[in-house]
């Protein structure tokens, strides 16, 4: 195949001692080979996805480019273009506000965990460059989010101690013992309770040092 001919310029035209290929009327390029129908069916293909995959990106932006945050109410493409997508509503923030909402120490774990606007329950927030609204797609980003994640070791758990990260069993990154191995963790919820059991102690414990120190 001429390479030239491909981007409409071979300088020899017919007299080519290579074969001109016909144009695609996907790409604009004269690369489909004139004896070959196979190799003409793949360019095709690989066009028609490229082209659909276009499309979508395209129809991605046109949903993304006006959407506020329901917190700071600021156009988030304007701001930083990173969203924070809830798992389980439709509501659009920016990455920074629910991060700080959901980290916010006025309000119970169960009201932070919640939409601001619906106080529809989300176990986590993924970060993204564009608004995703359609559940399947949001699917997706999910189980590539977790994949990601799962592949990084979780800042919060120490080793051989299972409760040192509070999400337990139910965290996105890797918990690993000093050996390498996988660790097993608890559900948050027996984490909580087991922590909540061990404050009282600790209260006491401080109530009697300052009363010793009087």
């Amino acid at each position: 195949m001429c390479p030239y001919n491909e981007t409409g310029c071979c300088p020899v035209g017919d007299a080519c001692q290579f074969i001109h290929g016909l144009v695609c009327e996907m790409c604009g390029s004269a690369c489909l080979n004139p004896y070959d129908e196979e190799q003409q069916k793949e360019h095709r293909r690989i066009c028609i996805e490229e082209h659909e995959k276009a499309m979508e990106d395209a129809f991605a932006e046109a949903r993304t480019v006006d959407k506020q945050c329901g917190i700071c109410m600021d156009n988030i493409w304007e701001k930083n273009g990173r969203f924070g997508i809830l798992q389980n509503c439709r509501h659009c923030f920016c990455l920074e506000c629910i991060r700080k909402w959901r980290q916010s120490q006025q309000f119970e774990s169960k009201t932070t965990r919640s939409c601001p606007e619906c106080r529809t329950h989300s176990d986590f927030v993924i970060p993204a460059t564009r608004w995703v609204e359609d559940q399947d797609e949001k699917n997706r980003l999910i189980d590539l989010y977790r994949e990601n994640t799962s592949k990084k070791v979780c800042k919060y758990f120490k080793p051989n101690d299972p409760d040192s990260c509070r999400f337990g069993n139910k965290c996105f990154y890797r918990h690993e013992n000093a050996d390498g191995t996988p660790a097993t963790c608890d559900s948050p919820a027996a984490i909580s309770r087991r922590t909540r059991r061990a404050h009282p102690r600790l209260v006491e414990y401080l109530l009697d040092v300052c009363s010793r120190g009087r």
